[in-house]
Formats: structure tokens, C-alpha cells, sequence
């Protein structure tokens, strides 16, 4: 049994290709065979991993490559009688083309929601949900779910956050909803050195909500002093380092699947300050960060103030309170705890496959 995890086109870093890429490594450290379904023959490359490479050979006769990044991620050949053909590729070891069968497993990402069907070619299927929000991607309130993949169509999903467990168990009571809480790699985001009186963001989440709690603060001279540094488009090592240096760290999450920035910024001992999206409430917790009313754009420039202020005056309580939740988020969101959930996971979805089959439930080394 090969587990094959699709991996979305996207021309600028993304958080949830990397955790495609993370859980491939845990599984492959583990023994599983595993590897990233890659969609395009070249995938942009933001930061170094381990996991081993698939890539669809279909021949795409009827695209056009100009177009947008979505156009690139459809996937066609799924509700194929045949599947298509692959090449496997493994460090130090000769590829391997074969076509996807029965015997695989495929891990479906949510985004595309409605447009989800079941495999043709009868692959077993998993949806790796990093966004609940976006499952009814496509549907109409009135649309009937009969069909839906999620409903009795794939051997189960799984989650990166307790937000997007209970929305998933809710909305699909017979759903088995494994939890796999993404993880931060402490070998990249970690305090390191004084902290310079810069503040992080990141422009492209919620934009009007920076604008307007920058401005805000820019117009009651606030900010004199303290430099700002968009994160956008950046390697993951320049985004480590600029989080390394700076005090402070804006979160504009919205209706987040988890929110892998203000985790990273907390991990590198950042003073986080903003938005939890919902799912990032389980990390951003009060005694270590200054969590905001979602939307609440006055509440949130009037407590950045503040805490501006304060570092201004004094920073050695907010030092040491960001230097705590480091400490707290490498004990509960390390890499290592992350892999080890996804491998228990596995064993659980293999246990499921068995019994589908009538077999003997498969042991961890797939």
C-alpha cells in the first residue's frame, strides 16, 4: 500500500504545501511508503525537505500553462477508469513509472471542496483538511450533499487543528476525523539575539485590517521608532530570520485552518498581537499573546499601542512573556510532536483499510 499526498501548484510559498511536504517526512521516517503527488513537472522549491517525489506523466494537451495557478491544480484523471501514469523517485534509488491502482491511497486536498469526486480507478481516499472553511467550497445553500465525497466516499480526513476536528465531525457525524496538529520546526524559527523594535506582518491576510491599524497608530505618532517588515514572498530561512529579529508580530488570520504564522512568531519569540482566525485560539492563548475580537480593527490598533508603549518604556516583562510561550510552543507544537501524530494517525486510517478489506490490520511499517 503507497500513500500518494497531491500537492498543489503555487507560485509563492505557501504554509499548506509545506505541511504536504512535513507529513510525507514524518511517514517516510516512519517506514511508510509515502510520497508528495506532485501535479506539474516543476514544483517551486521555498524550503529544503526530505520527502520523497511522485509526479503525475499525464500529458495536459488541453491546458493552457498561462493561466492561473488554480487552472493547475485540477485534477481530471481522478474520476478516470484508468489512472494515470507516475514517476517515483527516491534519494539514491532509480525512478520508477507505474500507473495509481486499487492498492493506493490518496490524499485529496479540501480546497476544492464540491468539485471532490470519487476515484474511477479504485485508490482509497483521505482528504487532508487544512482549511474547513473551505469543504462546501462550490455548493449552494440549497444544494443537496447526496454524493458529497466526505459522506461514506473516502476512508476518513484529517485535521491540522482542533477547530477543524470539531467543524468536520459536526457537519459529517460518520466521519472518522483524525487530528494532526501542524508542528513548528525548532531548527528554524527559535529566539535567537536581541530584539530590534520591528514589527512583523504578513500583507497578503487581511490587508484593510493592517492598513487600517497602521495608519491608525501612524496618525497618533505611534509608531515613531519602530520599523515595520512585511513578510511576502520571502524563502522560509528569511522568513526565520526577520521573525528572529523582530519584537512584534501582527496576526491577521481569517477563518483560518490553523494559522501557521502567529506560530512560527510566537516559536521565535515574537510578542503576537491580533487575530486568532478561530483555529489559532488553542495556541494564542492570553497569558502569552494579546488575542483580538475577530474584525475588530479598533481593538486591535488600541492594544498594539500598548503593548508598543510598554516595550518602549520597559521590554522586560513582554520579553520574558514571549520567551515563555517559545518555551510553551516547543513543548506542545514541535515538529517531532507533529510527526509522531501523523504516524499514529496512519496507523489508524491502515487499520480502517484493513477492516474495509477483511484483512489483518497493516503494522506502522507500511
Amino acid at each position: 500500500m503507497t500513500i500518494f499526498y497531491i500537492c498543489p501548484w503555487s507560485p509563492k510559498p505557501t504554509g499548506g504545501i509545506k505541511q504536504i511536504f512535513r507529513h510525507v517526512e514524518a511517514l517516510n521516517a516512519a517506514g511508510f511508503d509515502a510520497y508528495v503527488l506532485a501535479l506539474e513537472p516543476k514544483m517551486p522549491a521555498w524550503f529544503d525537505s526530505s520527502a520523497a517525489i511522485a509526479k503525475v506523466k499525464a500529458q495536459r494537451r488541453f491546458w493552457d500553462l498561462r493561466r492561473s495557478a488554480r487552472r493547475k491544480n485540477q485534477i481530471p484523471w481522478l474520476t478516470a477508469s484508468v489512472g494515470p501514469e507516475i514517476e517515483i523517485a527516491r534519494p539514491g534509488a532509480r525512478a520508477l513509472e507505474r500507473r495509481l491502482g486499487a492498492s493506493d491511497i490518496i490524499v485529496l486536498p479540501e480546497y476544492f471542496g464540491k468539485a471532490l469526486q470519487p476515484c474511477g480507478f479504485g485508490s482509497k481516499l483521505v482528504v487532508f483538511n487544512q482549511n474547513a472553511h473551505y469543504t462546501f467550497t462550490g455548493f449552494a445553500h440549497s444544494d443537496s450533499l447526496n454524493g458529497f465525497i466526505y459522506r461514506g466516499h473516502v476512508l476518513g480526513a484529517l485535521g491540522v487543528s482542533q477547530h477543524i476536528c470539531e467543524y468536520l465531525q459536526f457537519a459529517f457525524r460518520e466521519l472518522p476525523v483524525l487530528l494532526t496538529p501542524n508542528g513548528v520546526d525548532g531548527t528554524r524559527f527559535f529566539p535567537g539575539g536581541e530584539k530590534k523594535k520591528q514589527i512583523a506582518f504578513m500583507p497578503r491576510k487581511l490587508p484593510t485590517s493592517i492598513v487600517q491599524v497602521l495608519q491608525m497608530l501612524r496618525g497618533r505618532g505611534s509608531l515613531e521608532g519602530w520599523t515595520l517588515c512585511p513578510i511576502d514572498g520571502m524563502s522560509e530561512a528569511d522568513v526565520a530570520r526577520s521573525l528572529r529579529e523582530s519584537a512584534i508580530f501582527l496576526s491577521t488570520c481569517h477563518d483560518e485552518g490553523f494559522g501557521l504564522p502567529p506560530l512560527e512568531a510566537g516559536a521565535s519569540a515574537c510578542v503576537v498581537v491580533g487575530y486568532t482566525g478561530y483555529a489559532a485560539r488553542e495556541f494564542m492563548l492570553p497569558q502569552y499573546c494579546y488575542p483580538i475580537a475577530q474584525g475588530d480593527v479598533l481593538g486591535f490598533a488600541q492594544t498594539l499601542e500598548a503593548v508598543l508603549a510598554e516595550f518602549t518604556r520597559d521590554p522586560q516583562r513582554l520579553q520574558q512573556q514571549a520567551a515563555d510561550y517559545a518555551d510553551f510552543l516547543r513543548t506542545h507544537y514541535s515538529k517531532e510532536v507533529e510527526g509522531r501524530s501523523v504516524v499514529e494517525a496512519w496507523q489508524q486510517l491502515c487499520g480502517l483499510t484493513a477492516q474495509r478489506q477483511g484483512l489483518a490490520p497493516m503494522p506502522a511499517h507500511v
